[in-house]
């Protein structure tokens, strides 16, 4: 009789650990599965340690105007275009003619896509990609794509917004976060 009782005993042990077990693993597949849906991943990108080494990296550093207003596309990358408008030129290394008042098209790359899932790999929110309208200091490189030059950053850690008084701020991250004009410019 004891036996038994001790065989009951165990029986219920081992089904309350299969379940626990089962639980977790059902667990494990579902959240896996969905950060696997979409990875957040701005660590992907590069990062600076000071002004020299962001200013070195960039082949074109400029004040534009960035309209509130972009356009999306998916190809195979997410893309958003923002037609911006030049205020002021201070670095051009990239054999271009540009100049105050052009318009030119600045691209950020807001998600990669996984070809064998078909998954995003996402790079930037939609709080990023839905920038305000106004002033901001780039640090662009080009890249050609159909027939066409596009700019984009070179780095999305660093998007620098007009403050006031020569200061951008770093609205993408804390790293170098507000620049004064003069040390951009080497004034």
């Amino acid at each position: 009789m004891d036996y038994i009782k001790e065989s009951e005993k165990n029986m219920k042990k081992f089904l309350i650990i299969g379940l626990i077990g089962l639980t977790l693993g059902l667990t494990s597949y579902y959240v896996k599965g969905s950060f696997q849906e979409e990875i957040h991943s701005p660590g992907l990108a590069k990062t600076f340690n000071n002004v020299d080494e962001i200013k070195s990296d960039a082949a074109l550093i400029v004040r534009a105007h960035i309209p509130n207003n972009h356009t999306l596309i998916e190809v195979p990358a997410k893309k958003a275009l923002y037609d911006i408008k030049i205020k002021e030129v201070f670095k051009n290394d990239t054999g271009l003619d540009i100049s105050k008042n052009q318009v030119i098209t600045f691209t950020e790359i807001v998600a990669y896509k996984n070809i064998e899932t078909g998954k995003f790999t996402t790079l930037l929110s939609d709080k990023d990609v839905n920038l305000k309208s106004g002033e901001y200091l780039l640090f662009l490189n080009t890249y050609n794509e159909e027939n066409k030059t596009y700019f984009t950053s070179n780095s999305p850690h660093y998007l620098y917004q007009w403050k006031g008084d020569k200061t951008f701020e770093n609205i993408r991250s804390d790293e170098l976060n507000d620049l004064d004009l003069d040390e951009v410019t080497n004034k």
